[in-house]
């Protein structure tokens, strides 16, 4: 058994608190029940995307950054974009010492490095450097394809990582910690795993990889947004040789035939010979993995044979060696001359959205190592998302704003550093000139942290973070619209001025669970000054340099529907006198009604949902094409899960905080669409602090909810909705569903 650090687990899902190590767990749920207010406004139409400034007073002109602050400008993370129609890819997982701040020594990492398969717009171009993986551009209708090669050394995590792999820890299939005193001498106790751990809800696995592609509408079976299968690392693998082979499987594929099972896929030629070196490869390391003291597997460990088992049940092969072909279309939105769709229901939502690595047991370390990348799916036609900012904006400015927080921790044990970059770097600083608008597409990537970040006056460094009281719009600072949230783009009563919810958009702060995307259009204010982009409980995120000849011709924000881009019909709002069936899915933890959800003896809660944990079994089955209404409860006090489900998006109806509204609240149209949201939390208090009582007297929890309306459309197949605090989705707070053939009447309203 390995030693890891001397502090114990300080947080319900074996990570250490939600904010800095150093913050109080006072100050995170202050924030989390700030962050309700957010989203009760976004999901009632409200955009979130106030980041005005909190002094009321001009920012003086002054040197940007403070000269006490290094400050470099914001990365521009490389890109690998699409051409003739293909998004064609090299997306490798490594390892190596990265320089993060904060640290003596450079901590081994894991992370993307990416290019075109040709092997043009190579990222990162400066090795050692904690930046995100390549930003993934495309178009819809592109075919995406991405040769995923699993690099990892395993060599350099000896001792630390992947012991589960190896027999190490008792049988138990977890990866295990202990917790070492100070004392003289000193003595050491198992900390982890927990009462609650057992294989496979537990950390393991820490050098398997795969891919999600979070926020598309894509099939989740065979080669798409799959993330049923791991793929092992091959440390000495022939890149050439694999490359060739997926490159022949690339050429394979036919968009209007995709793949839809294991048989589908094998029955292209260069399918069976990839699966015939894959069967070699995997019977290799059967027999000369470590195991014990010893090599190779026993039976009821090996991966070839846990293949052969579910192909035979005509399931996807969980386990590969070194590599996997990535393989999907974009789908387009089309309609004939009435409007009525020719290809599929919903389409591609273009925005801003991402990947990450996504493997069940290890996708919160590997978020923590920086396992993840910006995706920007483009409409470049006249209407579309892009073209039409283009056409209105002339030469407009986009930043991706990517949120990381990166350790080294093992097993996200407390006591490790926690540093938070933006496209891997500490602080750094946007230019924008008086009066200039820029499109901001932020995305908080963290594993366990939400945001809500604002614009304040820059202070010297060591300077108190101002604080958000009150908004000002007199047109000397700061101004900005929410025009997308989660890589949807906003209906235009929800940015327009002179609507009730158009309003509201530039005046509710904006808060970003984990996973959560916005799209902002930020103007800056008409004269230099200094800013900073913080956050209550991560400081200073960015510095804001306003500076240069003010923007002549004025930009401003959207004033008409004409300067806004057309929303798809597939994104109209869904209509609840569609809904064929209503569920309740609910997010729990099994001990005690506390803020930490620890029991007597301070283990952690075993999280669940439904009542049951992450087993490979479908728990929910949905008809194709059919809306439903999903009621999704939280049983737990003071944490918001965020409730994620791949494949499609949805829409929030109403929503039930008890520690903001004695009751719940219903949402006005237009509704925003999401793919992440935080389920409020429980409480046995109303907002007053006065007690919530049963018919008998008795004080009681009540459970928070949102309802929200959703259409599984053009996608049959299984994929998963999980908690967002991915050590409480690694720790079993994840379920399988399914979408299945329809054959029931279309219900028709007259």
């Amino acid at each position: 058994m390995t030693k890891f650090d001397n502090n114990p687990m300080t947080d319900p899902s074996g990570d250490v608190s939600p904010q800095s190590p150093t913050s109080s767990e006072e100050t995170e749920l202050t924030t989390r029940r700030a962050f309700l207010n957010q989203t009760i406004a976004a999901a009632s139409g409200v955009a979130l995307s106030s980041l005005l400034p909190s002094n009321t007073a001009e920012a003086v002109a002054q040197s940007c950054p403070p000269a006490t602050v290094n400050s470099p400008a914001l990365n521009a993370i490389g890109q690998i974009t699409s051409q003739g129609g293909k998004l064609q890819a090299i997306m490798r997982i490594k390892n190596e010492r990265r320089a993060l701040p904060g640290y003596v020594q450079p901590p081994m990492l894991r992370y993307f490095t990416g290019s075109r398969l040709d092997g043009s717009q190579n990222w990162p171009s400066t090795p050692g450097q904690p930046v995100p993986g390549p930003t993934l551009v495309a178009e819809i209708g592109d075919t995406v394809q991405v040769a995923l090669l699993n690099e990892t050394k395993v060599s350099d995590f000896a001792g630390t990582l992947d012991l589960a792999e190896t027999g190490q820890t008792g049988g138990t299939g977890c990866n295990s910690a202990t917790q070492v005193t100070s004392a003289n001498p000193p003595t050491s106790k198992n900390i982890y795993p927990g009462t609650f751990d057992q294989f496979p809800n537990c950390f393991h696995g820490s050098s398997t990889g795969n891919l999600h592609f979070h926020g598309t509408h894509v099939t989740p079976e065979a080669t798409g947004d799959n993330i049923l299968f791991g793929v092992r690392p091959n440390a000495t693998l022939n890149e050439r040789e694999a490359l060739a082979d997926l490159q022949a499987i690339f050429n394979a594929f036919d968009p209007a035939n995709p793949w839809h099972t294991w048989n589908d896929f094998l029955k292209s030629p260069a399918a069976q010979n990839w699966w015939r070196k894959q069967q070699a490869a995997l019977a290799n390391y059967d027999k000369t993995a470590q195991w014990g003291s010893g090599f190779g597997l026993p039976p009821n460990e090996q991966l070839l044979k846990a293949d052969n088992d579910s192909i035979a049940a005509g399931e996807w092969p969980p386990w590969f060696i070194g590599s996997f072909p990535n393989c999907y279309q974009l789908p387009k939105y089309t309609t004939d001359a009435y409007g009525k769709p020719t290809g599929p229901l919903m389409g591609q939502s273009p925005g801003t959205h991402w990947y990450h690595a996504h493997k069940h047991g290890s996708t919160s370390l590997n978020l923590f190592n920086g396992l993840a990348g910006a995706f920007i799916i483009r409409d470049s036609s006249p209407t579309g998302y892009d073209g039409k900012l283009r056409a209105v904006y002339p030469g407009l400015k986009e930043s991706i704003i990517l949120f990381q927080e990166l350790t080294d921790s093992i097993n996200l044990m407390g006591g490790g550093t926690r540093v938070v970059l933006v496209n891997g770097q500490k602080t750094p600083m946007i230019t924008m000139q008086p009066g200039e608008v820029q499109l901001w597409r932020m995305l908080n990537t963290m594993v366990v942290s939400a945001l809500t970040p604002q614009i304040a006056t820059a202070t010297a460094a060591g300077a108190p973070i101002a604080k958000f009281n009150t908004l000002i719009q007199d047109g000397t600072l700061f101004t900005c619209k929410q025009i997308a949230q989660d890589g949807v783009q906003f209906a235009w009563q929800n940015v327009d001025p002179n609507s009730q919810n158009g309003k509201l958009n530039g005046v509710t702060p904006v808060t970003m669970a984990p996973a959560n995307r916005v799209d902002l259009l930020v103007k800056a204010p008409p004269t230099a000054g200094c800013y900073q982009l913080q956050d209550a409980n991560k400081g200073v995120l960015l510095y804001i340099n306003v500076t240069g000849s003010p923007i002549n011709p004025p930009m401003n924000l959207p004033q008409h529907q004409r300067d806004f881009p057309v929303q798809p019909g597939f994104l109209a709002d869904l209509n609840p006198d569609d809904v064929r069936v209503s569920r309740t899915v609910k997010y729990a933890w099994n001990t005690g009604r506390t803020n930490t959800g620890r029991d007597s003896q301070g283990a952690p809660p075993r999280f669940t949902i439904d009542d049951r944990q992450f087993d490979h079994s479908v728990r929910n089955t949905m008809h194709l094409n059919e809306v439903e209404l999903w009621t999704i409860t939280n049983n737990s006090p003071g944490v918001r899960h965020p409730f994620h489900i791949h494949q499609n998006p949805f829409q929030i109806i109403e929503i039930f905080d008890p520690t903001k509204t004695a009751g719940p609240v219903q949402l006005p149209g237009p509704w925003v669409w999401w793919d992440t949201f935080a389920i409020p939390p429980a409480s046995n208090t109303f907002p007053d602090g006065s007690p919530r009582k049963d018919a008998n007297g008795n004080q009681v929890y009540v459970n928070g909810y949102f309802k929200m309306l959703t259409r599984f459309a053009d996608f049959t197949g299984k994929f998963v909705n999980h908690c967002h605090i991915l050590g409480h989705e690694d720790r079993g707070m994840m379920q399988l569903v399914e979408v299945v053939p329809n054959n029931r009447p279309t219900l028709k309203h007259h």
